[in-house]
């Protein structure tokens, strides 16, 4: 949109792409979309499924696709925070119990049960300070850079 935090330039050239792709959809101006902002967001959000169509080419352009991953990845563990938290909470407890019964009994120790427990006291911070919406933010954020950034190579009609 004319109105979001894109550089000029790059917007301008993204409009001249979308134009010579698909010479027959109109792109809004600034006045139009001023005055109508929904109708240009309906406007520019049908370009964009058409461009989504022309993305989906694994092999013609793997960044889109790897970013793609890389976003529904962040966002799917932000959607899972609270049970991940909970689980290594859990975890976490179970094994500091057992680990202190152990000691508090003078049995041998498992190696990987001290490193076990690290993890998940090390995983609690990460589930709440890591795992946030500004993680999925800069996921969707290159998401989108390397979306627009597929129409400097995406010429030729679909």
């Amino acid at each position: 949109m004319h109105s979001g935090d894109m550089n000029a330039t790059l917007r301008g050239r993204r409009h001249a792409a979308i134009r010579s792709l698909y010479p027959d959809v109109k792109i809004p101006t600034p006045a139009e979309e001023a005055a109508d902002r929904d109708a240009a967001y309906t406007q520019l959000n049908a370009i964009v499924v058409l461009l989504l169509g022309r993305a989906k080419d694994k092999a013609r352009y793997p960044l889109v696709f790897e970013e793609n991953c890389n976003y529904g990845f962040r966002r799917n563990l932000y959607g899972m925070r609270w049970i991940g938290f909970a689980v290594a909470l859990i975890c976490a407890a179970a094994l500091g119990l057992w680990l202190y019964l152990l000691f508090s009994s003078h049995q041998p120790v498992p190696v990987i049960t001290p490193f076990l427990e690290a993890v998940n006291v090390a995983m609690m911070p990460v589930w709440l300070f890591w795992v946030n919406e500004a993680a999925v933010r800069r996921g969707a954020d290159l998401y989108a850079d390397r979306f627009f950034e597929m129409l400097d190579t995406a010429r030729d009609p679909a």
